[in-house]
């Protein structure tokens, strides 16, 4: 009985991901998502944040290396681990990630993105490909696919806006499934005079309502902020926070709660080699 619930869970799960509306296949888990409402804090990327989106918040020089776990809605068998790191040299800054979905026996997948972009001014362009491929347990075949995405942002003052477009080839797991259908986000951050953020995001894709993100962020103190946010599409809540254990690492803890599924919870270590993050603050 045991072994059939399992493998029932493998079937529910397989039909999630490649059912017609599936774009959210290939979206790599960032830092502070899940408590943020998927919003992106623009002004200061973490290596996840610039695999989905270029930013000029990374220094020239600098690099950044990201390691982190999440456990979706306190089920061990959505356990996700996943490594990222992002460089800049002069105008080029290049990103790149890998996570592990589940246990490859029983069910697993393995997401992997790369990320090119160059900035020009206050403008950042991008081009990323990413690869997934299924594994379940059994003796079952993998599955796997490839897409390709675009980003752009701009910032002015204290403004940032930018746009990403995914699945750009509309990917197929197999050639009788459904195509995953291209997705579209647009990004907002307002950088406030004081010690807070303002977080916006709006997602498209075809045959699905708008889905629609608000998120905060706000320095407490020289070595910690909080942050919260909700979304729409489905309607979730949360929050989370960094805690900067030096001048160039940061620990960093977000949680996202769904009316019916529960609690989610994401962990990361997140480390800066090159120019210090936390060396002065306006609370000194």
């Amino acid at each position: 009985m045991k072994c059939f619930k399992r493998q029932f869970f493998v079937v529910l799960i397989f039909a999630a991901v490649v059912s017609e509306n599936s774009a959210q296949a290939f979206e790599f888990v960032t830092t502070r998502g899940s408590g943020i409402g998927k919003t992106l804090i623009i002004s200061e990327p973490s290596a996840t944040t610039l695999l989905l989106l270029p930013s000029s918040g990374i220094n020239q020089n600098e690099c950044i290396v990201e390691l982190g776990g999440m456990r979706e809605f306190e089920l061990s068998e959505l356990d996700r681990a996943y490594v990222a790191a992002a460089a800049r040299y002069k105008n080029y800054t290049v990103a790149f990630g890998l996570s592990q979905l589940g246990q490859r026996d029983f069910y697993s997948e393995r997401t992997g993105k790369l990320s090119i972009a160059y900035q020009w001014q206050n403008c950042n362009f991008s081009a990323n490909i990413s690869g997934i491929e299924y594994y379940f347990g059994g003796g079952y075949d993998s599955q796997s696919a490839g897409a390709a995405g675009i980003g752009f942002s701009y910032h002015y003052r204290r403004l940032f806006l930018g746009m990403a477009a995914d699945n750009l080839n509309s990917p197929k797991l197999f050639e009788s499934s459904p195509a995953i259908n291209p997705q579209y986000s647009f990004y907002g951050e307002f950088v406030g005079k004081k010690s807070f953020s303002v977080t916006a995001r709006v997602s498209f894709e075809k045959n699905q309502s708008a889905q629609m993100a608000l998120g905060q962020k706000i320095d407490v103190s020289n070595r910690s902020d909080l942050f919260w946010g909700m979304s729409t599409k489905p309607f979730q809540l949360g929050g989370g926070f960094d805690i900067w254990y030096s001048e160039r690492g940061a620990i960093t803890y977000s949680g996202s709660y769904h009316p019916v599924l529960g609690l989610s919870h994401n962990l990361s270590i997140v480390y800066h080699f090159g120019k210090a993050r936390k060396s002065t603050d306006r609370f000194e």
